[in-house]
């Protein structure tokens, strides 16, 4: 079955895979280590991010897997290199209990909420 996406909900699975294409590693914020999922409300499409102590994993209805490792900034900022263009992407995050709000220049604030 081919499900239809909306712009808004491609818009965010470009912008999250280059999030998720990123750079080095390291594990100096062990908050974000879990699996986080979002539920698009235009399209339904469940996307879900995982994160290890160097690994980030991206799933999505209709999109290939991708894994990344990511590269911390700040407490809250994390930089991702994008292989395909060699641009480095700063993202900042921020965690309030179960919620991860991840902002994506020009879409505003994603909120995922943790997987137990």
């Amino acid at each position: 079955m081919v499900q239809k996406v909306s712009y808004r909900a491609l818009a965010y699975l470009i912008i999250i895979s280059i999030f998720l294409s990123g750079c080095g590693g390291g594990n100096r914020n062990n908050k974000l280590v879990g699996k986080w999922e979002h539920k698009e409300s235009d399209s339904g499409i469940t996307v879900i991010l995982e994160f290890t102590s160097n690994q980030l994993s991206f799933s999505a209805e209709g999109v290939n897997p991708a894994k990344a490792s990511y590269t911390y900034i700040d407490g809250n900022t994390i930089k991702v290199r994008n292989p395909d263009t060699g641009v480095d992407v700063e993202t900042s995050y921020s965690i309030d209990g179960d919620k991860l709000s991840i902002a994506f220049s020009g879409e505003g604030k994603v909120e995922f909420t943790r997987v137990k």
